[in-house]
């Protein structure tokens, strides 16, 4: 078993106020999402949990005994992307002797393949994503054996990937195939009334991570975290927090414990 094939996360771990209307509604398609086979695009800023609420999905479905497998297109370079997501196969010759490896789609087989930032994948590879969709097989690069894959995908990007097939840098066909359940995180200056629960609920899994103890957070620091904005949502929210527990010296969180740039 690859390491990170599984999915760590379930439903039990998204936090957020059980009385926000875009929370329910987030919540409502994930778990929709979670009892078909159909795939699902997660469309969202960056740090609200799109890897988290494809984890929970995964782990509610039929296939949760199975891989999860993840793809991160942002940052890698086309021919090797291409690799990652296919595989390669092995080849002899006189000068070079290429090693196979399986790519995440024959990884992913049975199970559930996480495809993120799936807006950088290059025009040419999703038409090969496109063909792999609709074929329910891949070949790996210089391969000639089909595999029948058998996956379920989601995708996840925090682009406007409609605005990008308006641009031409997005296929539609691809676009139609991606968005059969659609999931809109909220970003958390729109669900501010969760900042308590998230702040408490992060730092007492900073307790046990850091092995702090019971640390918690007093009301000075939870009124500067409601007034602040949070452009890197909960992902901030977590760093900001972490420093927190890492420099109480006592069991109190205060005011003085959140960074200035936040106060």
């Amino acid at each position: 078993d690859m390491v990170g094939s599984y999915a760590k996360f379930t439903f039990e771990d998204i936090i957020g106020n059980d009385s926000n209307e875009k929370f329910i509604e987030t919540l409502k398609m994930a778990r929709i999402a979670s009892q078909s086979t159909s795939n699902v695009l997660i469309q969202g800023e960056n740090g609200t949990g799109k890897e988290l609420f494809a984890n929970a999905i995964h782990n509610a479905s039929t296939r949760a005994g199975q891989p999860f497998v993840t793809l991160n297109c942002s940052g890698i370079p086309r021919q090797l992307l291409e690799g990652e997501l296919f595989g390669v196969e092995r080849k002899y010759g006189m000068e070079n002797f290429i090693e196979g490896r399986p790519g995440k789609f024959e990884l992913a087989n049975g199970g559930t393949l996480f495809i993120n930032e799936v807006s950088e994948l290059p025009l040419d590879l999703q038409v090969k994503l496109m063909k792999a969709i609709q074929d329910k097989q891949i070949s790996r690069i210089g391969g000639e054996n089909l595999f029948d894959v058998n996956v379920r995908l989601i995708c996840a990007t925090n682009k406007d990937l409609s605005e990008l097939c308006r641009e031409g840098s997005f296929r539609q066909d691809l676009y139609y195939r991606l968005d059969v359940l659609s999931i809109k995180t909220t970003p958390l200056r729109e669900q501010k009334d969760s900042i308590d629960k998230l702040a408490k609920h992060i730092v007492n899994r900073m307790n046990i991570k850091l092995g702090k103890g019971n640390i918690e957070i007093d009301e000075s620091a939870l009124n500067i975290l409601r007034q602040y904005d949070w452009p890197g949502n909960v992902r901030e929210l977590e760093n900001a927090l972490e420093r927190a527990v890492n420099i109480c010296e006592d069991k109190k969180i205060t005011e003085s414990h959140i960074p200035n740039y936040i106060n």
